[in-house]
């Protein structure tokens, strides 16, 4: 069972909005969805139906942030190339070919069609394919990994902006991963939340990186480290810029300047918390690698 139907979701349920706000795109949902608790509206068989999202609702049904709890609904994938010698080159199916149901199951989308092969290691199941405009029945023996030997393909739908509009798209994302990370060291700070499970140092965000070159995660990260450092930047900790502003506004309001004995140990102590959080991200590193 995944994590989604354990939330309530079905699969089919097309997601109209969260708390209110209308859905436009697929990310949206699992973050906002996953992260914070929410109200989600969805349309399922005609009718709409509310589902209602507790708190860190992830977090009790899966340790890595890097499993998708719901798959975008997706018809029309269909095999991009079958592998040799395994069992969907056995069963005869081709590049091209759409499955459509599995043991007379509907295939929604290719993240529930891999979660009905892996889930039938070793068994026989009967496919319902559609090649060209014809329906063809087979079947096939999934190996003993839960595996059947195709690659699948999906089309996507682009949507092309202008300068302007990419501008504004880019900054309502930033903001939108402002808010995410602001929230997410809120419940750190208030202890709702694990730092060692939130925390990720040199190892960690390397790790985040991947080992293959992708052109437009790896910017969109650093984009995205860049903009969480500015906000930690202006955070009130002696040392950092926002440190700085603070004592500023104090010498404003009381209209006395701190004397620069003060200063000296503020800035002392700014740095040894920084140097703290280093070593812990740095160490809680070091231990996940050893988990």
């Amino acid at each position: 069972t995944t994590t989604g139907q354990h939330l309530g979701f079905e699969s089919g349920d097309k997601i109209i909005s969260i708390d209110g706000d209308p859905v436009e795109r697929f990310k949206d949902a699992q973050s906002l969805i996953l992260l914070f608790g929410s109200r989600v509206e969805v349309e399922r068989r005609g009718e709409r139906v509310t589902i209602d999202i507790p708190e860190n609702a992830y977090k009790k049904e899966a340790k890595s942030l890097r499993l998708r709890f719901i798959e975008p609904l997706n018809y029309n994938f269909s095999i991009d190339s079958v592998l040799p010698e395994l069992p969907a080159s056995r069963a005869g199916l081709r590049k091209g070919d759409k499955i459509l149901e599995i043991d007379s199951l509907p295939v929604f989308s290719y993240g529930q069609f891999k979660e009905m092969i892996s889930a039938s290691a070793g068994k026989t199941l009967n496919v319902t394919l559609l090649r060209g405009n014809d329906t063809v029945q087979t079947s096939l023996t999934v190996d003993s990994l839960g595996l059947i030997g195709i690659l699948a393909t999906m089309p996507y739908k682009e949507k092309h902006y202008t300068l302007w509009q990419s501008l504004a798209y880019g900054f309502s994302d930033a903001m939108d991963m402002l808010y995410i990370n602001v929230k997410g060291l809120g419940k750190v700070l208030s202890g709702e939340e694990k730092a060692s499970d939130s925390i990720q140092g040199p190892i960690g965000i390397a790790r985040i990186y991947g080992a293959e070159w992708i052109w437009s995660k790896f910017w969109y990260i650093t984009g995205l480290l860049s903009l969480i450092l500015a906000f930690m930047n202006i955070l009130p900790i002696p040392a950092l810029d926002g440190g700085h502003v603070l004592f500023l506004l104090v010498e404003i309001v009381t209209r006395r300047k701190p004397s620069d004995k003060f200063l000296e140990y503020a800035q002392i102590a700014g740095m040894i918390i920084l140097l703290a959080i280093m070593a812990f991200a740095i160490g809680n590193d070091i231990v996940k690698l050893f988990k």
